[in-house]
């Protein structure tokens, strides 16, 4: 048998394949609460979005880089249409993860599944949609930080059916 680490962080990856994401955060020193020991440095916090849909696959996504992570929506149902997709950008404050914005592209379509791979760098954030424009795939990059995110470009591959974006590091 692993040691209690090992045993959490392959808790951590069961229950993120579920309705909602769990981020394991390796704590900077031991702490006295109910999920740490003296030598575990295991930290467990849900991350959650304000209305808990299972449909959206909300998690299928993640991308973090210091105190700023992105989570993915890609089967999100916006405005009505089946499939489009979203990201929720959280900031960790006070070693506490919080909401800061929920992106979703202006004039986007159903299918697009956006949302369905991300990628930070930098201040940019990169966003892959494999199902925009037919299966043809994008990537929208976002340029921003905590609750303001602006589209800076849209990348697309120059072949058809190639369903760009569907990963990215």
């Amino acid at each position: 048998m692993g040691s209690r680490v090992e045993w959490n962080a392959r808790r951590c990856l069961d229950i993120a394949s579920g309705l909602f994401l769990l981020v394991c955060l390796a704590a900077a020193a031991p702490r006295a609460d109910a999920q740490t020991q003296a030598s575990d440095w295991l930290r467990f916090e849900e991350i959650l979005p304000t209305e808990i849909d299972p449909a959206r696959n909300f998690g299928q996504a993640m991308a973090a880089t210091g105190d700023l992570a992105a989570i993915g929506a890609p089967s999100e149902r916006v405005d009505g249409k089946v499939l489009h997709g979203a990201v929720y950008v959280y900031e960790r404050v006070n070693e506490r993860w919080r909401q800061r914005a929920r992106i979703v592209p202006s004039g986007g379509t159903a299918s697009m599944h956006f949302g369905s791979a991300l990628a930070i760098h930098d201040g940019q954030l990169l966003i892959g949609a494999y199902g925009a424009q037919a299966q043809q795939g994008r990537v929208f990059v976002y340029s921003g930080s905590g609750s303001s995110w602006s589209l800076s470009q849209t990348l697309q591959a120059n072949v058809t059916s190639s369903q760009f974006g569907y990963a990215l590091a």
